[in-house]
Parts: C-alpha cells; structure tokens; sequence
C-alpha cells in the first residue's frame, strides 16, 4: 500500500486557516511549484506542475514563522482521503498532508516598510 509523498519545491503562496474556536491551533494550505512554471493554454484541462499541501494543525504552530513565499522546501508526507458534500450530492478527493517540512534555501523576511511622516 502506498500512501506516502515526498514533494521537493518552491512555496508560491501560504494559506493560513485560524479556527473559530481559540482553543484550536490554525492550519495551513501551501501552494508548490515543484517544477517549470508552465504558459496557461486557455483550455479546459491546465498542467500546473504545482500542488497543494496541508500543514495540519498539530504541525503548524512551529512552523508558522518559518514559511514563507520563495521558499525552497522538501515535503515528506502522507495521502487522506476526503469525503466532500455539496447539497445532496457527494465525492472523494485527495489530499496531500505534510508531516515534515524542511526549508532548503531561506529567503529573508520581508523589511517593514518605513512609516510615514506626520
């Protein structure tokens, strides 16, 4: 049986989901392009070569100041099946969950910009 991942990209955009309840820990969708970003074709089917990644709760506290867009990363992870339901009708998907997360080559943080003079 085959259920796990590893995944070598660059983190493109970092989704953070803040639960209602406070008690809760927030969770993360990241986006990664793990290979050539590809020209869109305007058809009804688009080859991306990137993919999203959940950072689940339980994961995402330590990590939360340490992702960041332009990231080099290295994902190793495990498939979860997903049972959605829109109205009546309902389906199965997959989805790629994260269990460690190692940063390959940082980018620096962002510089706040100055603030303006009264």
């Amino acid at each position: 049986m085959i259920n796990s991942f590893f995944l070598a990209g660059e983190v493109k955009k970092v989704n953070i989901s803040e639960p209602k309840d406070p008690k809760k820990n927030a969770s993360a969708v990241l986006l990664v392009q793990y290979g050539v970003q590809r020209e869109a074709t305007g058809g009804n089917v688009e080859f991306v070569n990137a993919t999203l990644v959940r950072v689940p709760s339980y994961k995402f506290p330590a990590l939360r100041n340490k992702l960041r867009v332009g990231q080099s990363v290295q994902i190793t992870g495990h498939l979860q099946g997903v049972y959605k339901t829109l109205g009546d009708q309902g389906f199965f998907t997959v989805e790629l969950v994260a269990d460690r997360i190692d940063v390959t080559n940082d980018v620096p943080v962002a510089p706040a910009a100055p603030a303006a003079a009264e």
